[in-house]
């Protein structure tokens, strides 16, 4: 049996990589064009690279669970977790008994509960 090399497996990899954050930009502007439209598109497609960059440090490496740390980056701004007002998130984030699925579920329902009753950044 053949085995390719970490050459040909990484040199494979860059390119669907590649595709998979422009087609993650794209959906970001999409899903929310009030944040994206203040960016060039370049910059929503750095977002989605940063999450790409920053998703394993905190557990968070399948493509979904990335897509969703690209959303915070859009929403609460290229800082996200530690901006002044992401205290809340960096304290999920951070949990050493949770799983990227689950930071990020938490997350989400610290959007729609705690942030729905009063706002972000309160």
């Amino acid at each position: 049996m053949i085995e390719p090399t970490a050459e040909q497996i990484e040199a494979l990899r860059k390119p669907r990589l590649r595709d998979w954050q422009h087609e993650t930009a794209q959906e970001l502007r999409q899903r929310f064009p009030d944040h994206a439209v203040a960016r060039p598109p370049e910059a929503t497609g750095a977002l989605v690279a940063r999450a790409v960059e920053v998703g394993p440090s905190y557990g968070v490496t399948s493509g979904y669970d990335v897509r969703r740390l690209a959303e915070c980056l859009l929403l609460y701004g290229p800082a996200f977790p530690e901006g002044e007002h992401d205290a809340w998130a960096k304290r999920i984030l951070r949990r050493d008994d949770l799983g990227g699925r689950e930071k990020m579920d938490a997350i989400s329902e610290y959007e729609t509960f705690a942030l729905a009753f009063r706002g972000p950044g309160q």
